[in-house]
């Protein structure tokens, strides 16, 4: 126990048991509107980028600083730690990021996670390192960003953590292709697998889309069109979740 702590207390056991706070309705709801927000909202090579062979779409710094807008929360940002050797053309910084909830007279902290970035990274080698240094406190404190806004928001099962080929503006740096050279190569049976795990074991929802894209096995889906099937199919797993939408509209014309 705490020394800081008042006397009375010092002897009692608090325990915490977990329990939900919000409604079923009400969970389904806030799903209906962060997906709502992500579909109509948020711009893909703005907001979010998607990579191949990525199962989820990865947040970039914009569509972080987006959703702690719709959510209404703040941030602020500290240095953690730094090396910088100027003779030796090493530079090292380590950001944290606290998400907030302001109300009249205070605020509460809602996530933290911390984020660094150094000049031995790969993206960094053959540049001047000396030239990049303010590049380096900006992806420090973006990568400290984006994971405590995942955290703060609930949304990392939609958007995935930053990669190591996307830079500040969500441009891709390394030299990997965004398709296939070869768009007859069929994918690997691990890729057909992943299909089917995104989908949590429904192969019915998994068939009903390969149809769509004229596919009658899932071994024969060509890598050019693999990443839109997987997208189509969380997209479908999303929306059997929470509902037809379709349903609500109907409900409230009754």
């Amino acid at each position: 126990m705490s020394m800081n702590m008042p006397a009375e207390y010092q002897e009692q056991r608090i325990e915490y048991v977990p329990k939900v706070e919000v409604t079923l309705e009400q969970a389904v709801d806030n799903l209906k509107k962060l997906d709502q927000i992500r579909r109509r909202i948020m711009r893909q090579g703005v907001d979010y980028d998607v990579i191949q062979g990525t199962p989820k779409p990865t947040l970039l710094k914009p569509g972080a600083e987006r959703l702690l807008q719709f959510f209404g929360l703040g941030h602020r940002v500290q240095l953690i730690d730094k090396k910088e050797d100027w003779d030796n053309g090493f530079f090292y910084y380590q950001y944290k990021v606290t998400i907030v909830k302001q109300y009249p007279g205070y605020e509460i902290t809602v996530a933290e996670c911390e984020g660094s970035a150094n000049s031995k990274e790969k993206r960094y080698r053959n540049q001047d390192v000396f030239t990049i240094v303010n590049t380096l406190q900006k992806m420090a404190i973006k990568r400290a960003l984006v994971g405590a806004t995942l955290q703060a928001t609930g949304t990392s099962g939609m958007f995935t953590q930053d990669l190591e080929d996307i830079d500040l503006q969500g441009q891709q740096v390394s030299n990997q292709q965004n398709t296939y050279a070869d768009a007859s190569d069929t994918i690997s049976q691990k890729q057909a697998k992943r299909m089917f795990a995104i989908a949590e074991g429904n192969e019915e929802l998994v068939r009903g889309i390969l149809d769509k894209y004229g596919y009658g096995h899932s071994a024969d889906v060509k890598k050019i069109d693999y990443e839109k099937i997987c997208s189509e199919i969380e997209k479908a797993k999303l929306e059997m979740f929470m509902g037809d939408p379709t349903d609500d509209k109907n409900n409230e014309a009754v």
